[in-house]
Parts: C-alpha cells; structure tokens; sequence
C-alpha cells in the first residue's frame, strides 16, 4: 500500500502546454520531468512534516518523496507519503499509521494533512518547477534580435526539451531549450534560496550561416544578463560552452545544429 499525494503530468496544469512536446519514449525526457517533480514535491513533503503530530518521530522520518513506476511511453510520478517497506515501516507500521492519521478511522476523523500541505505550499511547488522554463522562453521570446528570426505566422518556434525536428513541415529554424540540472546552493544554514540551474539551449537551422547569426543574437541575450523575467529573478547567466554538428538524415539539404551551455544563477 503506497499512501500519499500523486503529483503527475495531469496536476501541473499551468505547465500543460510545455509538456506537450515531449516525448515519454525518450528516457532523457523521462528523467528532467521526474526531477522536475522531486523539486515541486520537497515543499509540499516540509510542509507535511511540520503537520504530523509526533510521538516518537517515527512517522515524520519515514515521510518523503518516493518515485512511482517506471513504465514504458508514459509520464512518470512521483508521491508523497510514508515508505511502506524499510526500517521505519516494517517495525512500526507507519504507513497504516498514517493512513489512519489521514484518512480516519472508526468514525475518528482523519486529519487530512496531506490535503492542508498541498494547498498551503501547492502553488510554491508549481513555481519551483516551471521558473527554469519560464525565464528562458521569457528572456528569448522577448528579444527583438532573436524573436524575429524564429518567428514564421505569428508563432514564435522556441520549445522546451526535445523538439522533433522535421524540416519537411517547415518548422526551420526553431530553439530548443533543456533544464539539465538544478543544484541547490547549500550554507552552513542549510539550502539557501538560490539554484544554480545548467541549461542547454539548441539552435536548429537549415543554412549556416543564418544559424551563424542566431547563435550569436541568442548569446548575446543571455550571457551575462541578470534580472527579473516573467516573476523569475536571474541573479545572473553564464554562457559556459558551445557544440555544433550537423545531420544530413533529417532532410534532403541537411540540418545544422548549436547546442549553447548557460548556468542560470535563479533566486526562487
């Protein structure tokens, strides 16, 4: 019996439409979104420790985040609840515990803790979650030496992760930006409020020399830009390095590709 509060796909609603481009089938994309959830789920689990009545603090301890199945094709997820097996649940019973402590039980009612953490901490966790992807399509979006180059209808072709490229359906060029890893900075206080967050950014375009252009628009932008976008505040961005390679399978003329690496410096 695995006690908790689900946060899936379907639950982060105001990130819906960044989720739809990416691809379940592709491990890579499996990984960033599960992280993406252990990051929203760290308040809600702090928030529902400080609920738990203690007695000998067993229960508090066997509180956290615990991954759900991995299954092929298909968004994953993460809960928060009591672990059922190991130490503190196989001795103590503390996700029946909990479960009682919850949910009721013999016309007891259930102290709904769980309920209490999510609507006090849920909107902080749905923040922590899309800040990363927030600023950069703001910072992008919003440049007028960039914006225009990968705009074609009205519609400006900047994507979260994984993008499939098809230059069949006329979508060159277009960016491509990845939250790769969100380090927490750690004090002698214990996390501070900032995130050190490794981004990479790909730039796709049929003619080199155009992409050539958009690199260096799309560097200019970024590095070493600092501020507050879209409620976001970026303490500071640092372009690290950059990789190009070219793929002469996804179209008759071929696809030229920049993949640019920053660290956002985020304060959350």
């Amino acid at each position: 019996m695995n006690v908790g509060l689900t946060i899936d796909k379907k639950e982060l609603a105001e990130i819906a439409r960044n989720l739809e481009s990416l691809n379940m089938s592709d491990s890579k994309n499996k990984t960033l979104l599960r992280q993406a959830m252990r990051k929203a789920a760290k308040p809600i689990l702090s928030e529902l420790k400080g609920l738990v009545p203690k007695d000998s603090g067993q229960l508090r301890k066997s509180l956290s985040i615990i991954n759900g199945k991995n299954r092929k094709g298909v968004a994953p997820s993460v809960f928060i609840g009591p672990r059922v097996k190991g130490a503190f649940a196989n001795e103590n019973k503390t996700g029946f515990y909990f479960y009682f402590l919850e949910y009721g039980f013999r016309g007891v009612a259930g102290l709904r803790m769980l309920d209490q953490a999510a609507r006090s901490k849920g909107s902080q966790a749905l923040n922590d979650v899309t800040n990363q992807w927030k600023a950069i399509y703001n910072i992008l979006s919003n440049d007028s030496a960039v914006a225009p180059l990968v705009t074609e209808g009205g519609v400006i072709r900047i994507y979260p992760s994984r993008y499939k490229i098809n230059q069949q359906n006329g979508t060159l060029p277009f960016i491509v930006y990845q939250v790769v890893s969100d380090i927490p900075n750690m004090t002698k206080n214990g996390v501070s409020t900032y995130d050190y967050v490794s981004v990479q950014i790909t730039l796709v375009h049929s003619n080199y020399s155009e992409l050539m252009t958009l690199s260096a628009n799309v560097r200019t932008a970024l590095d070493y830009v600092s501020g507050t976008y879209d409620g976001v505040v970026v303490d500071k961005i640092f372009f690290e390095n950059s990789v190009e390679s070219f793929d002469d399978t996804s179209g008759t003329n071929g696809i030229y590709q920049i993949a640019h690496d920053y660290r956002f410096n985020i304060n959350r």
